[in-house]
């Protein structure tokens, strides 16, 4: 239930109850991952289908490109193993590990170990290495193409299907370092607690 639906019935405010830090994370092929009480350096993937839907229905960001899991009052922030989407191809388009399309793409890079990033409606994503092989027919190259795509300056383009109009644009498959996800894609990969707030 949420707090705005809390105060509309009357009941009283949830507590103060504070974040979550370091103990949800998302691994490169979307997988949840929980740390283990035990051995806090162990992080267990999170098997029962049940609770991996709760946790996708509740995964969102904040302002400062926080990505975390709304678990009732309180936010569990979420560790990204690469980026806060991980898109795979499923009924002749591009959804996210949550089941959400990916809309319209709007952007995507190829990183130095051969991962696409994707950017869709609800942020970026690398493309889970197991759906690589639908990116194949994807992929063309503007110098040797002959339909005047020489205008893109030459180099890889993904040729992406915009789902609502049913129309291909081709987009620049631009080159970019894992180390720069976070500062070019706008997200926290290891979101820490804010000091004010210990």
């Amino acid at each position: 239930m949420s707090a705005a639906l809390v105060q509309k019935r009357g009941l009283p405010p949830w507590p103060e109850i504070p974040a979550v830090y370091g103990w949800l994370a998302l691994d490169g092929r979307g997988n949840w991952l929980l740390r283990d009480a035990y051995d806090p350096m162990r992080f267990q993937r999170v098997s029962n289908p049940a609770f991996n839907r709760y946790i996708a229905s509740g995964y969102v960001s904040d302002a400062q490109g926080r990505w975390y899991f709304q678990n009732g009052p309180q936010r569990v922030y979420v560790r990204l193993h690469r980026t806060p989407l991980v898109f795979r191809f499923e009924d002749e388009g591009w959804r996210d590990h949550c089941g959400q399309r990916a809309g319209r793409i709007t952007a995507a890079w190829l990183d130095e170990a051969g991962a696409v990033v994707l950017r869709g409606v609800r942020g970026a994503g690398v493309v889970d290495d197991r759906d690589l092989r639908f990116l194949a027919d994807m992929l063309i190259n503007a110098g040797e193409d002959a339909a005047g795509l020489d205008s893109y300056g030459g180099g890889l383009l993904l040729r992406c299907k915009i789902h609502d109009e049913g129309q291909a644009e081709f987009l620049p498959l631009r080159p970019l370092r894992e180390s720069s996800f976070e500062r070019t894609l706008g997200f926290v990969a290891d979101p820490v607690q804010d000091p004010i707030s210990r």
